[in-house]
């Protein structure tokens, strides 16, 4: 059963069709990739479902829920989580502030406050230790590399327990260690109920990782299926390579 519904999505810039007509969906339960070349649109459908950017036309629904232009905050209230390629963390804050700040109950205002409740704190250091920087708990962000910049984001974005996640290249700039830890803990989370919308290049986890890829060309999706069969398809390899 679906979970999350991309419906007919165009998105313009200007005189420039990013999105033309894409349609897709997430089952429930599901890792889904969506993949494609370079200017194919992905970012943009993930900026659309998240609320980053309004679309032109077309509809993002979840569940019952008509996500299509709601604002961020109500998007992540309705159970959606959001990374981006490049970790956005609040440098002056201690990592586990910045895990308060994403907690659904009061986020900036316990942190400005300087009233951590407790639960708030057992969450966040829950997940901290998930991911494997529990130990880092009181460090200033901005004092972290970029691996645990991408882990503290990871463990940011479950403190609301959402019921999707949408992971912007995840691979992007870590080691192949990180990967794997980041890939089993993706596969942890799956398996425990949470779904996943993945966008990434890098082909191997996502034939690893994947119940469906979606594939993206010009805007629109050209193909979907299980990964062996995307992977052979020939209108696939002629959208990343050129020929057939």
């Amino acid at each position: 059963m679906p979970l999350l519904e991309v419906r007919d999505l165009i998105k313009d810039f200007g005189g420039l069709r990013a999105v033309d007509g894409c349609s897709f969906s997430v089952e429930s339960g599901s890792i889904t990739s969506l993949i494609g070349p370079n200017g194919a649109g992905k970012t943009t459908v993930f900026n659309i479902i998240s609320g980053t950017i309004k679309p032109t036309s077309g509809r993002v629904l979840l569940g019952d829920a008509d996500l299509t232009g709601q604002a961020p905050h109500a998007i992540t209230r309705h159970g959606v989580g959001r990374t981006f390629q490049i970790a956005r963390e609040l440098g002056d804050m201690t990592v586990v502030e910045n895990m308060v700040v994403a907690a659904p109950a009061r986020g900036l205002l316990s942190v400005l406050r300087r009233d951590i409740l407790a639960r708030e704190r057992s969450r966040a250091m829950e997940l901290l230790d998930f991911v494997g920087i529990a130990h880092l708990a009181d460090e200033q962000a901005k004092n972290l590399s970029y691996g645990q910049k991408k882990l503290l984001e990871f463990a940011a974005v479950l403190m609301p327990a959402p019921r999707l996640v949408l992971l912007d290249e995840p691979s992007g700039g870590v080691n192949p260690a990180l990967l794997e830890h980041i890939s089993a803990r993706i596969e942890d989370l799956n398996r425990s109920g949470v779904t996943f919308l993945i966008v990434e290049h890098n082909m191997e986890l996502v034939m690893r990782l994947s119940h469906t890829v979606v594939v993206m060309a010009h805007g629109d999706v050209l193909t979907h299926g299980p990964p062996d069969a995307v992977q052979v398809d020939d209108a696939v390899l002629d959208a990343y390579l050129g020929v057939a």
